[in-house]
C-alpha cells in the first residue's frame, strides 16, 4: 500500500457508482457529494436524506428505550407534583454546564426552581462527593439529578441514600459491572443498555430525560390550564454538549445540531420580540456569541472552537457555575457581564495552555526516546484546568496515548490528577476503569477517546507500568495499521463552487471526519509562512489552458520546522499528490492540506 509523507497507508475508498448516483439524483446534489455519502458507514440509499438533512421528528426516539428511564421518569414527576425540592449536580465541562443549563430551564419553565450546584474542580474535583451530597441535604432537597457524573459514584451516593436523599443519574459515561445506589441510571454506556444510544452526550440524555418528562406531565394532567415548555427551545443546548464532548456525530446528534443551528438563529433574529420566559434560553448565549465576535452560530467550528471553549473556561480556571448563570439568566446586563468574565478566563486559559504545552513536548521527546507507547507526563507546575487540552494537543502531536498529571497535596497526601486522550484504535476509557478496578487509581472514569482519574503520586511508577502494559498491543497494532482514507481522488481545474455543497455534510466529528480529497497532479508553485507557523501553498495546474496556469492557494497548518513543511521545501516547483480538505464557509474556499501522497 502506498505511504503517505507521514508514513500513513494511502487508502482509496472504493466509489460504487450505482449506490453514489442513486443518492445524488434522489437528493438533487453533486455527484462528488454522492459519491462521499455513498462511502460514509451506515449511509445507504434509504437513509441518505435524513443524514443529510437530519430532522428531529424523523428521528427522536422513544426515550423509554434508554434502560431506567422510566424509573427516573415516574420518580422525578412525582417530586414535581408533590413540590419536592429537587437538586441539580452537574460536571463543569460543556457538557455537564449545557445538561444542568437545560434541565434547569426546564423546571424553571414548569414552575419548579431547583437547587444546582457544578462541582468546584480545584475544591471538589469531579462528580459527586460526599460533603456535596451533606450541602445539599442542608439544602433540604429530596431528589438529586447528577448530569455527566455519578455512574461510579458508589460512596457519595450511598451516603446520600443514608440521608434520606434519592438520586437519579443522567449521565454517559462507562460503568463498572457493580450500580451505585439510586432510584434510576439512565445512562446508554450502562452495563445492560441496549438502546443502541451509546454515542448520545449527557446534554442529549437530559433531552430525552425533558422529553419524557414532559409527556409523563402531559399524562397526568399537570398541564391542565397551564401553557407546555417548548421543547425545541432546549435543542441548542443538547448541540452544544455533542459538538464540544466530541460525540460521534451520526443520527441524532445530527438533528440535534441542524435544529439547534436553526433554533437559535431564528430566535436570535426575533430575538426582541420572544416573551421574557422564552428569553431565559437565549439570553445567555446571544450574550456569549456576541462576546466570541459573532452575530450567530452558522457551524460546527462556531461551536466548538469559539463559544465551547469560554463556557469551558468558568471550570477550568474559576468556577463553572459562571456558564450555567449565564445560559440560564434573563437579564441583558449581567449576562454581558458573565459572558465577558468567560471570555476573559478562556484568554487567561490560553496562555496557560501554551507555557504546558511547551514544557510537555519536552518531556515527551524523552520518553519517546524510551521507546514508551503511553506518554504519562506530570509535574506540581501544570495547571490542573486545563490538562485536558494539553492532553488533546501532545496525543495530536506525537499519536500516542495520551496522560497529563497535575500535582498537588491534598490532606497531607501528594495526589496526581490526570486528563487522558487517545488515538483511534485505543480505548482509553476501559483502561482507567481497569485501573480502578484494580485499585491502582482513587477515582476514575470516561470513554475510548476521552477519561480522567485521580491517584496517589507514590503510585505513579505502578500505574504508568500498568498503562504501558495495558495498552501496548494496542498501540502497536494502530500504528501499525494506521491509514489515511481518502473519500475522492480530484483535479484543481474541479474544485469550484460546483461542489460547494460538501458542506452540508456538517457537522463533522467522530464517525463523520471531514472528507479527504486526492488533488492530484498539482504542482507547488512557491510558498509563504505566515506567522513564524504556517504555510501559505500557491499551486498551479500541470497543464496550462489557453495558454494560463490555473493557480489555487492553500494552507498547510503549523508546518514549520516538521515533516509537511520540510517535504514542501524539497519539492517547491514539482508535481505531487495532495491530501487536503476542502472547505467552503463565510470566507469562501478554502483548501486545507493535511499531507501529501508522494
Amino acid at each position: 500500500m502506498k505511504k503517505t509523507a507521514l508514513g500513513r497507508n494511502l487508502n482509496i475508498l472504493e466509489s460504487n457508482l450505482n449506490k453514489s448516483s442513486q443518492i445524488a439524483s434522489l437528493l438533487s446534489i453533486s455527484p462528488i457529494l454522492g459519491d462521499i455519502l455513498a462511502k460514509t458507514d451506515g449511509v445507504d440509499v434509504s437513509n441518505a436524506e435524513d443524514f443529510l438533512n437530519p430532522k428531529l421528528k424523523n428521528l427522536m426516539p422513544n426515550p423509554s428505550k434508554l434502560m431506567g428511564m422510566d424509573l427516573g421518569v415516574t420518580h422525578l414527576c412525582k417530586a414535581i407534583i408533590d413540590k419536592k425540592t429537587i437538586g441539580i449536580l452537574g460536571d463543569y465541562d460543556v457538557d455537564g454546564v449545557s445538561s444542568s443549563s437545560m434541565l434547569k430551564i426546564f423546571l424553571i419553565l414548569i414552575g419548579i426552581l431547583p437547587k444546582i450546584i457544578i462541582p468546584n474542580r480545584f475544591k471538589d474535583g469531579y462528580g459527586p462527593s460526599i460533603p456535596l451530597m451533606h450541602k445539599m441535604h442542608m439544602e433540604k432537597v429530596d431528589t438529586i439529578v447528577t448530569l455527566d457524573c455519578g455512574t461510579v459514584a458508589f460512596e457519595p451516593l450511598e451516603y446520600a441514600k443514608a440521608l434520606g436523599m434519592n438520586v437519579v443519574v443522567v449521565d454517559h459515561h462507562i460503568s463498572q459491572i457493580d450500580r451505585p445506589e439510586a432510584i434510576a441510571i439512565i445512562n446508554p454506556n450502562q452495563l445492560g443498555d441496549d438502546s443502541k444510544m451509546g454515542y448520545l452526550c449527557a446534554a442529549g440524555v437530559t433531552f430525552l430525560l425533558c422529553v419524557a418528562l414532559n409527556a409523563k406531565l402531559r399524562e397526568m394532567g399537570f398541564y391542565e390550564g397551564k401553557k407546555e415548555p417548548n421543547l425545541l427551545n432546549l435543542v441548542p443546548f443538547a448541540m452544544l454538549g455533542s459538538v464540544c464532548d466530541m460525540m460521534k456525530m451520526i443520527g441524532l446528534n445530527r438533528a440535534f445540531y441542524h435544529t439547534g443551528i436553526a433554533v437559535l438563529q431564528k430566535n436570535l433574529q426575533n430575538y426582541d420580540s420572544l416573551l421574557q420566559e422564552e428569553k431565559i434560553a437565549f439570553c445567555g448565549l446571544r450574550q456569549l456569541i456576541l462576546a466570541g465576535g459573532k452575530q450567530e452560530i452558522s457551524s460546527s467550528y462556531d461551536i466548538g472552537f469559539i463559544i465551547g471553549p469560554m463556557i469551558n473556561a468558568g471550570g477550568r480556571i474559576d468556577s463553572a457555575m459562571i456558564g450555567v448563570d449565564l445560559l440560564t439568566n434573563t437579564d441583558e446586563t449581567d449576562a454581558a457581564r458573565l459572558a465577558a468574565e468567560l471570555k476573559t478566563l478562556n484568554q487567561e486559559r490560553r496562555e496557560i495552555q501554551e507555557e504546558i504545552i511547551e514544557s510537555a513536548k519536552k518531556m515527551a521527546d524523552l520518553e519517546l526516546a524510551s521507546g514508551k507507547n503511553v506518554l504519562f507526563l506530570k509535574s506540581d507546575k501544570w495547571h490542573e484546568g486545563v490538562i485536558g487540552i494539553v492532553a488533546s494537543k501532545i496525543k495530536d502531536l506525537y499519536q500516542k496515548p495520551t496522560i497529563i498529571g497535575s500535582i498537588s497535596k491534598n490532606s497531607g497526601v501528594m495526589i496526581i490528577k490526570a486528563s487522558c486522550r487517545s488515538i483511534d484504535g485505543v480505548d482509553i476509557g476501559k483502561s482507567v476503569i481497569c485501573a480502578l478496578e484494580n485499585g491502582l487509581i482513587l477515582k476514575g472514569g470516561g470513554h475510548a477517546g476521552a477519561a480522567g482519574f485521580s491517584a496517589k503520586l507514590d503510585d505513579f511508577e505502578r500505574l504508568f507500568d500498568f498503562f504501558e502494559q495495558h495498552l501496548h498491543q494496542d498501540v502497536v497494532s494502530a500504528k501499525d495499521g494506521a491509514k489515511i482514507d481518502i473519500h475522492c481522488q480530484i483535479s484543481l481545474e474541479q474544485i469550484d463552487d460546483k461542489i460547494r455543497d460538501i458542506s452540508r455534510l456538517e457537522p463533522f466529528g467522530i464517525g463523520n471526519p471531514k472528507p479527504l480529497f486526492l488533488i492530484k497532479n498539482a504542482v507547488i508553485g512557491d510558498y509563504s509562512v505566515l506567522k513564524e507557523l504556517h504555510f501559505r501553498l500557491n499551486l498551479r495546474t500541470r497543464h496550462k489552458n489557453d495558454d494560463k496556469y490555473l493557480w489555487k492557494s492553500a494552507i498547510l497548518f503549523n508546518a514549520n520546522a516538521t515533516l509537511l513543511g520540510d517535504f514542501v521545501k524539497k519539492h517547491q516547483g514539482k508535481e505531487v499528490d495532495i491530501i487536503a480538505n476542502i472547505e467552503y464557509g463565510s470566507y469562501g474556499l478554502s483548501i486545507v492540506v493535511v499531507d501529501f501522497a508522494n
